[in-house]
């Protein structure tokens, strides 16, 4: 796996965990033992959604668009990039059913 194709699953786990950020501070705040996490992230939230919105357009394109300098890509690569997507896109549409099933775990 190039360098290049390494940075596409990366933007998108960075992405992923902001989302999650901002999403579910109240969550964090308990897993950390501290109330005012929510409270910081709360503001960000606007911010690290355009972010985690950026960084799957970059992955996207660095997977899909971007001459490529190999012909194929790894199927992990792909795997990761897009369950990262998901989890990104279901944190934006619909934050409490993802939040409700985090719970449930």
């Amino acid at each position: 796996m190039k360098h290049e194709e390494k940075v596409a699953p990366l933007a998108a786990l960075v992405s992923a965990v902001s989302c999650m950020a901002c999403c579910l501070p109240i969550g964090f705040a308990a897993a950390a033992g501290t109330a005012g996490v929510a409270l910081v992230l709360d503001r960000f939230r606007p911010w690290l959604m355009l972010l985690s919105v950026l960084l799957l357009l970059f992955g996207v394109w660095q997977l899909y668009w971007r001459p490529r300098v190999c012909r194929t890509r790894s199927r992990t690569t792909l795997a990761i990039f897009w369950s990262c997507a998901a989890v990104v896109l279901t944190m934006i549409v619909a934050p409490q059913l993802l939040a409700g099933w985090l719970a449930d775990l």
